[in-house]
């Protein structure tokens, strides 16, 4: 299934995307209602259920490494801001 990130559109099967990850927005209302917030985003009903972001816009300290190399979101990560993000 092909992801798309909802803030600077980079879609998961571009050459450019190979190998990076995407991370779907909170289902759970305060958290989402924060990642939205934070994404620029004026209300909610802007959003997909299933809308992601990209690695680019949370920082290296939201990721811990598993085992063999693959990168995990951090349960308690933000995004950063959008517009402090570039």
């Amino acid at each position: 299934m092909e992801r798309q990130c909802c803030v600077c559109k980079l879609r998961s099967l571009q050459p450019e995307a190979k190998g990076l990850s995407f991370h779907r927005i909170p289902a759970e209302p305060t958290r989402r209602s924060i990642w939205v917030s934070l994404l620029g985003f004026e209300k909610d009903h802007e959003l997909p259920k299933c809308a992601a972001i990209c690695w680019k816009h949370f920082r290296q300290s939201n990721f811990v490494i598993m085992g063999d190399e693959v990168r995990r979101l951090r349960s308690n990560a933000a995004p950063i801001p959008v517009h402090s993000a570039f």
